[in-house]
């Protein structure tokens, strides 16, 4: 992941690639708004673009941005159910 750490951007684009259909599935499963899902799989990508030094493997990203997409997603269900109360 030399790519990764350097800021190649290409690398960031075939992680994108792989992963984002996939993590948008995962969020959907939480919050059915596609719009909030795809922004926050989007942000999640960004924020560990710019930690992208405290990751040594893909499967460090990749877990990374599961938990972080998780608990944003469960943040977001948690201010709607708040809303609607």
């Amino acid at each position: 992941m030399s790519g990764w750490s350097q800021g190649d951007i290409k690398t960031l684009r075939w992680l994108r690639f792989k992963l984002y259909r996939e993590l948008v599935k995962f969020a959907s499963q939480i919050l059915s708004d596609a719009t909030l899902v795809q922004q926050i799989v989007s942000q999640a990508f960004e924020t560990c673009w710019r930690l992208r030094n405290g990751f040594s493997t893909v499967i460090d990203i990749e877990t990374y941005l599961y938990r972080s997409i998780y608990n944003a997603c469960y943040e977001q269900l948690s201010i709607i159910l708040n809303n609607t109360l």
